[in-house]
């Protein structure tokens, strides 16, 4: 290498650490209240250490001075003693009024937190444990079929040897042998079956029109328990 790139790549470095300089929160005097100071640590470990955008870096110094607020309020911060019921008491007060999106970024900054305080000595593992995973229902997806095994298990789980059983056991096998819709089944009747030409009539379907489907022998034998009782 020669010097010259040397001298060129020593500039560039220093000017990078003249910025970060420069961006560095001026030191805090020590009337401050042990929320804030411990505040600034946390951002500024957010922002020089993870590098997070200034907004995230915001939001998660308000959550986390929420749970400090709650817990320690004007006390020294020490998290050895904070328990996990702590925790979960104060995220319960949090369920109430945050939709599940928010809640479950208010606990990715405690995630957040309690891996600052690691860094920093403290035993934080049973804290981040504590943290409820939140379900983002947003992108679940149902299952395009049941497997045969679920399929099976759902249809053992009539009792067929009461009148209300048979009944729903009935609409079970239409539901499954025919791929009818709900609001199809429930305007069903006896008198919907062609026993003669083993045929189910749908005078309600989407379409407005009268439908005869091929009865399958499951769910015709189905039927026929349930009205022979």
């Amino acid at each position: 290498m020669s010097l010259h790139s040397g001298t060129v790549n020593t500039r560039a470095a220093l000017r990078h650490l003249l910025k970060l300089l420069a961006q560095r929160r001026p030191v805090k005097s020590s009337t401050d209240d042990p929320i804030t100071t411990e505040l600034d640590r946390f951002g500024d470990y957010l922002q020089n250490i993870c590098g997070v955008a200034p907004q995230t870096n915001a939001r998660r110094c308000k959550d986390v001075g929420a749970l400090l607020a709650n817990c320690f309020g004007a006390e020294p911060l020490v998290l050895s003693p904070l328990s996990v019921a702590q925790i979960d008491a104060f995220v319960a007060t949090l369920i109430p009024r945050l939709r599940p999106a928010s809640l479950r970024a208010g606990c990715n900054s405690l995630r957040s937190y309690f891996r600052f305080r690691a860094l920093l000595g403290e035993s934080t593992d049973a804290l981040s444990a504590s943290l409820p995973r939140v379900a983002d229902w947003r992108h679940a997806t149902l299952p395009k079929a049941l497997s045969d095994a679920q399929l099976a298990a759902f249809l053992k789980a009539f009792d067929c040897s009461n009148p209300v059983e048979l009944r729903d056991y009935a609409i079970a096998r239409c539901l499954l042998d025919l791929g009818l819709r709900g609001d199809e089944v429930a305007h069903l009747t006896l008198q919907s079956v062609d026993w003669r030409n083993g045929t189910l009539t749908i005078g309600t379907s989407k379409s407005k029109r009268v439908q005869q489907l091929p009865l399958p022998v499951p769910a015709g034998e189905a039927i026929a328990r349930y009205q022979g009782l």
